[in-house]
């Protein structure tokens, strides 16, 4: 997108781009390819095994360095704003635009109906004592979790932060000056 330009009165000025059309592009890109993925993993076991397999464990690979990414990012945020797991990972809330959200929360309910489905047809195909190789698709979704926190992180927008009162140290115990009984001393 930000190599197109406009055409206004025969000069071309560049488009401005959303921030974070790259990541959305990223997610929708990841879902298609895991679907792709999924839907041919479902022909056979052998083709579930070198073509579905590679491809849920590089997307989940991904996924996991962008919420590591995301978590450490939220964490340098949080200093100033007040963010939310759910915000970060979820996208709840008015974190995002209106259609951010929309592609963001459908490539993760769809990368999650996608590993039940594949997972939960693979078992049926399955004979006893096989490995359902179908099922390393369940690790797909984590693909979208670190995709969502990574847009949420560089370019949600959250309410500033919320600094409550810390409660007061508790000090030492102050000493009873009156000695302890001894174990055979009479008792008064």
């Amino acid at each position: 997108m930000g190599g197109r330009s406009l055409r206004r009165s025969g000069r071309s000025r560049p488009v401005a781009a959303r921030p974070g059309q790259g990541l959305l592009r990223v997610a929708v890109v990841g879902t298609a390819v895991a679907l792709v993925a999924g839907v041919a993993g479902l022909v056979s076991a052998d083709v579930a095994r070198t073509v579905l397999t590679p491809v849920s464990f590089v997307l989940a690979a991904v996924g996991i360095g962008a919420f590591v990414w995301s978590y450490a990012s939220a964490i340098e945020r949080s200093r100033t704003a007040e963010i939310a797991v759910s915000q970060l990972y979820l996208v709840a809330g008015d974190v995002a635009p209106p259609p951010v959200k929309r592609t963001l929360r459908w490539a993760l309910w769809t990368q999650i109906v996608l590993a039940l489905g594949v997972m939960v047809v693979g078992f049926a195909r399955t004979k006893p004592q096989e490995f359902n190789w179908a099922a390393t698709a369940i690790v797909v979704p984590l693909f979208g979790l670190g995709i969502n926190g990574m847009w949420v992180a560089r370019h949600g927008t959250f309410g500033p932060r919320i600094l409550t009162p810390r409660p007061p140290r508790r000090s030492a115990p102050i000493p009873d000056p009156t000695p302890e009984m001894e174990q055979d001393s009479p008792h008064g």
